[in-house]
């Protein structure tokens, strides 16, 4: 539940042992009873570097992990590579090396990427993939139909935006205001 503004400043005006009048907190009534204030203070250098030292070996890790992935789409080597079945979306498919969340995860980046081959984070993991190929799988008439209309106007879309781009390259537009 999120305390409004005016019920901390009440907070703030009231002392350990006070007992605040029924307020209104996420449409409902909530009595606040002061049980103990803890004073804003600066952390300790000891305590402080716990957290910077966990955030920052996670962090190097992580750096490492990417650099790691890097060096081996740059030698992709096909003979040491998991390859898969062709995969889709709509199918729930758990991959050999992820769990089924990190699946579903990986292949909706997939499915969104345009490059032939590259790296995609999932959760704690990288992974480097290359398509070797790809097949268009056959549809229902209902599918192939929003396809077709989804495609025609993407098409009609882009020639429209270049058939305006050209004109006005050929005829730049000019803005006259009455009265300057």
């Amino acid at each position: 539940m999120k305390l409004t503004p005016m019920i901390w400043m009440d907070l703030q005006e009231n002392s350990v042992g006070d007992i605040l009048k029924p307020k209104i907190v996420a449409d409902t009534y909530a009595t606040i009873k002061i049980e103990h204030i803890t004073i804003p203070r600066e952390k300790t250098y000891d305590e402080a570097k716990e957290e910077v030292t966990l955030a920052y070996s996670i962090q190097a890790k992580k750096e490492a992990l990417f650099i790691l992935a890097e060096s081996h789409l740059k030698d992709f080597n096909q003979s040491t590579a998991i390859i898969s079945d062709f995969v889709q979306i709509e199918k729930n498919i758990n991959m050999k090396p992820l769990n089924s969340q990190e699946s579903v995860a990986f292949l909706q980046k997939l499915f969104t990427s345009t490059q032939e081959k590259g790296i995609i984070s999932v959760m704690d993991k990288i992974i480097v993939y290359n398509i070797l190929e790809q097949k268009i799988i056959p549809m229902d008439n209902n599918q192939s139909l929003a396809i077709k209309e989804t495609v025609d106007t993407l098409k009609n879309n882009i020639f429209e935006r270049n058939l305006i781009d050209t004109l006005d390259k050929k005829y730049p537009t000019e803005a006259y205001v009455n009265g300057l």
